[in-house]
């Protein structure tokens, strides 16, 4: 569950806006974002204190391979939609948008300090006391409408008797934990 989350939150870094711009004949017109595909490019961790990029689902070569449909829903809303039909929504305001969400999940599997399973005595997994969450928020700029560079910071959070551990088998020392994620975003011509 916390894969497709990133997945999704890393989707909804595409965002753009609406802005009036001059021409030369003096008509205003309004900028909108190209509606389709669009894919990210060049995105990279600036600190990783969640340690995202040891993960493959949140590597920045996986994440610059994802593709996403962007749709003008409204004046204001922008709507990414994933590969898998999750939509998401972020808040728009001329050539830039905020992107804000989150999730929480319990934890249903960890590793102990060696990177073994924790198992009982028969072997079966063993359900930790630990409850996760992810929030974040993205700003994006458009330089135009099928380009735009964009900035997050993601917070990862454990609460439970077990988190030490959790935390721990992930390689992340600090809860809450924060992670920066920077890159472009391409529309992608089919």
């Amino acid at each position: 569950m916390i894969h497709l989350f990133i997945s999704i939150i890393v989707g909804s870094f595409i965002a753009c806006g609406e802005e009036e711009k001059g021409t030369d004949s003096g008509v205003e017109e309004t900028f909108t974002p190209t509606e389709g595909a669009w894919s990210y490019d060049g995105s990279e961790y600036s600190d990783d204190n969640c340690n995202l990029v040891s993960n493959p689902l949140y590597n920045p070569t996986i994440l610059d391979a994802l593709v996403f449909q962007l749709s003008n829903t409204s004046d204001t809303v922008l709507t990414f939609t994933s590969e898998a039909g999750t939509s998401f929504d972020c808040t728009r305001d001329g050539m830039s948008a905020v992107c804000v969400n989150g999730i929480e999940t319990d934890v249903t599997t960890y590793n102990d300090e060696n990177g073994e399973p924790v198992v009982d005595d028969e072997g079966n997994p063993v359900d930790p006391d630990a409850v996760a969450s992810l929030d974040f928020q993205a700003d994006v700029l458009f330089t135009d409408s099928e380009s735009a560079t964009y900035t997050a910071k993601i917070e990862g959070k454990c609460e439970g008797a077990d988190c030490e551990v959790v935390m721990n088998s992930l390689g992340i020392s600090d809860n809450p934990c924060i992670s920066d994620l920077s890159g472009s975003i391409l529309f992608q011509d089919n």
